[in-house]
């Protein structure tokens, strides 16, 4: 397919060049998991759960396309109360499924003690994943050891696995479906390029189910 925001991207930042085919296989990715109706779970640490957050703000509504419901939501929302029904279907935004794995405060805080730190992405991607969606693990080193195991059970479950990563992609790479390393040794520039890429892929990714 033809991603016109990935594209343009490496045009800006010619550093992410060497990304380009691993960003539209990201997009290919995400897109086919949108069509089989299934949905993306993120996780990642520190400033990359800041980044796993942002992902799912920018899927589960409109980032920069308007998002109307379709006339089928329409209609059912009106069927149940007509006045309030109308209000919400003029309103609400069809979003891409999206869950982040970190904001779950009792459940993680809960089984880090019981448990560990090490197993809780793992526990929630056991508890929501299914065979079609798709992890989408941040991870600056590759090394995340909870993004690892995580990745372990998705792909347990026939999930499709992406990683988000710098400097040579760590252990979660060979595991990974489609690994995004972009280049760069320090957390910060790795995290600047991290916000270009997932913003990109956003952008085409909603291009491809919105046209408004």
């Amino acid at each position: 397919m033809n991603y016109t925001n990935i594209q343009n991207l490496t045009e800006r930042v010619p550093a992410l060049q060497i990304c380009l085919e691993q960003m539209t296989a990201a997009a290919d990715a995400m897109v086919e998991t949108y069509k089989g109706k299934g949905q993306i779970l993120t996780c990642g640490n520190g400033g990359s759960n800041a980044d796993a957050d942002r992902l799912v703000s920018q899927l589960m509504k409109g980032y920069v396309k308007k998002r109307p419901l379709a006339d089928e939501w329409k209609a059912k929302l009106s069927k149940v109360d007509a006045a309030a029904g109308e209000a919400l279907a003029s309103k609400l935004q069809t979003p891409l499924a999206a869950i982040s794995l970190s904001q779950h405060d009792s459940l993680n805080t809960a089984f880090i003690n019981d448990v560990g730190a090490d197993m809780v992405f793992a526990q929630h991607t056991l508890g929501y994943g299914r065979p079609g969606d798709l992890l989408f693990g941040f991870s600056t080193s590759g090394n995340s050891d909870n993004i690892y195991k995580a990745a372990l059970v998705a792909k347990a479950l026939d999930m499709k696995v992406v990683l988000l990563a710098g400097k040579d992609g760590g252990k979660i790479k060979p595991i990974a479906d489609v690994a995004i390393v972009v280049p760069g040794q320090d957390s910060f520039l790795i995290q600047e390029y991290h916000l270009a890429v997932y913003n990109a892929l956003c952008m085409d990714v909603e291009a491809f189910f919105f046209s408004v």
